[in-house]
């Protein structure tokens, strides 16, 4: 045991004794303003040492992941955190609890003002190792007393899929990553199985897991979203087998981003043959943000409540209303096409729809049965990529025009093309 967990342990073992704090202090060193001091409890999935341990956590105003690496006396909600408003467990769902137990995670939702800035001490028996049986699918699990090297982990049945954290935001963990005492964290279990936590100072486990999978990386493009420091991602382009899945949202307005990939809940998206639309969810920040790799064309729309908004270089948009957003994929066209408007008939707008198979100088103008130019809807350089424009049946200068036969032609470096397009009042 080091110096500092001896100090600590003796500290509590003198306030439960009745010292008073300044004796205990003058003895052993400062004593925490805020300490919950416990008898150790006798269970059966903790250390047989009957010497307090106490380990010291800060958590924020709102939600934090939680988990207790030691075993109180008084495991009440009440009586580990007066503060709280709340904490849900999670099987399946989640359930109000209002006691917490040793490996297991919960969500402890504080109000303000916190006492000592944050920092809480809870002290009893440590808990060493957790030995977990775990459902497929997502658990919340605590860690033991010292907290838990992810590579150290015994996963005998290789099921452990992944491991994310919460600071602000979720937080993938792998490799060396240490997941510390005190914090909860969410287990994606590709089947059930049993999982052993060894504290870090503890022996390793005689079987590792054969390492979890990195976070997605393999793309330049991405969303983001961020709050005080914090950032969640969304990664566009992502190959097939580097896709993660993420943990369920937590309870209420933490900062989270999220797209639905055939049902399931990713911080990534992958290329698709085909044109494919993606409901998108962000919570806690009203700003959104993309960085799109130059060399990627125009392959991803951001739609907000059936608006198209182009993702091309780096940009952002304020979101007043999240009811109804995706994220549309088009793959970039192999060839230059000019698509059949719709509707046609029309009346009182129709979309226009093209390819670019590069980079290219874009003009995409209306003429009336004359040939006389009505309206140029595009006249720019653009990537390569699909595009969509909506023509209103107004001229250039912002009359309306009337019914009658209309054709529009798209120049695009040396393409050519023109389809007819019929208003009809």
């Amino acid at each position: 045991m080091s110096k500092s967990r001896v100090l600590t342990a003796a500290v509590a073992v003198a306030l439960a004794l009745g010292v008073q704090p300044q004796v205990a202090e003058a003895l052993v060193g400062p004593v925490q303003a805020k300490t919950f001091v416990v008898d150790a409890a006798d269970d059966l999935n903790v250390a047989s040492e009957f010497v307090p341990f106490a380990a010291t956590a800060t958590y924020v105003v709102g939600w934090n992941m939680i988990s207790l690496p030691v075993a109180p006396d008084d495991n009440s909600l009440d009586g580990l955190f007066p503060e709280a408003i709340s904490a849900f467990g999670f099987s399946g769902g989640y359930q109000q609890v209002t006691t917490l137990e040793p490996c297991n995670g919960y969500w402890l939702n504080l109000k303000e003002p916190l006492p000592d800035g944050g920092e809480f001490v809870v002290t009893g028996t440590k808990v060493d190792p957790c030995d977990l049986d775990l459902p497929a699918s997502w658990s919340m699990v605590g860690v033991p007393y010292g907290g838990t090297v992810v590579d150290d982990i015994a996963d005998p049945g290789s099921n452990l899929v992944s491991i994310f954290g919460f600071s602000g935001g979720y937080q993938q963990k792998t490799g060396t990553d240490l997941l510390e005492q005190t914090q909860g964290f969410w287990f994606n279990m590709g089947d059930a199985g049993a999982v052993e936590l060894q504290g870090a100072e503890g022996e390793v486990a005689a079987k590792r897991i054969s390492g979890l999978p990195g976070v997605a990386s393999l793309s330049n493009s991405k969303l983001t979203i961020a709050n005080q420091g914090i950032e969640q991602v969304v990664f566009l382009g992502v190959a097939a087998d580097a896709m993660t899945a993420l943990p369920p949202s937590a309870p209420a307005g933490a900062l989270d981003l999220r797209v639905e990939v055939a049902g399931v809940a990713m911080n990534s998206v992958p290329h698709a043959d085909d044109v494919m639309e993606y409901p998108l969810r962000v919570s806690g920040s009203q700003r959104l943000n993309w960085d799109i790799d130059a060399d990627a064309g125009r392959q991803w729309d951001l739609v907000v409540n059936g608006q198209t908004h182009a993702l091309t270089g780096r940009g952002s948009l304020t979101l007043s209303d999240f009811s109804n957003l995706s994220l549309r994929y088009s793959p970039v066209p192999d060839k230059f096409a000019l698509a059949a408007n719709y509707p046609n008939p029309f009346n009182p707008s129709t979309t226009i729809g093209y390819g670019l198979a590069e980079v290219s100088q874009v003009k995409l103008t209306v003429y009336d049965v004359l040939g006389q130019k009505v309206h140029d809807l595009v006249n720019e350089q653009q990537l390569a990529g699909t595009y969509q424009v909506t023509w209103d049946g107004r001229n250039g200068h912002g009359q309306q025009v009337a019914s009658g036969m209309y054709f529009y032609a798209l120049q695009a470096g040396d393409f050519r093309s023109m389809h007819k397009m019929l208003l009809s009042k």
